[in-house]
């Protein structure tokens, strides 16, 4: 198996652990925090071998929801079905994504998203150009331009 893409199936589970062990731990209070112990059913040489699978070029692979083309620094992982909404962390759940289009989708179903990608479409494109922009902005980013309007 190719070593980089090894590596980065290696960088890709560790972010997937920590968004579980986050959403474990919701509502628990801080000091339970060490005994408790999340895990994900694959190793990172699965996470591999499934990246491989999906490629459809050598370390080359389509964005399900929007057909981009990504190369392997662009890549992340995305829950078909949202964590939050139940969704499990499995390989059989996840899809190939780009990180803007991941963060725009949030916990968006499949089929929320793509009825969000029509409606915004219909925009102008300079104008739906920037709802996405807006959309892709990270949370703390969107709070402080918030705060910086309110004042």
């Amino acid at each position: 198996m190719d070593e980089t893409l090894l590596r980065r199936a290696q960088q890709l589970r560790a972010s997937l652990h920590r968004n579980q062990r986050t959403h474990d731990l919701k509502g628990i209070p801080k000091h339970l925090h060490p005994g408790i112990k999340t895990r994900l059913d694959f190793s990172s040489h699965e996470l591999a071998a499934w990246l491989h699978q999906k490629q459809i070029a050598p370390l080359v692979w389509r964005c399900p929801y929007v057909g981009d083309i990504l190369a392997l620094a662009e890549i992340t992982i995305d829950h078909i079905a949202p964590l939050s909404k139940g969704g499990p962390t499995q390989l059989s759940n996840f899809a190939v994504t780009k990180g803007r289009t991941n963060r725009i989708k949030g916990n968006m179903s499949r089929d929320d998203y793509a009825m969000l990608r029509c409606v915004v479409d219909r925009f102008e494109p300079d104008v739906a150009q920037s709802i996405w922009n807006r959309m892709a902005q990270p949370p703390h980013a969107k709070m402080n331009e918030f705060r910086a309007r309110k004042r």
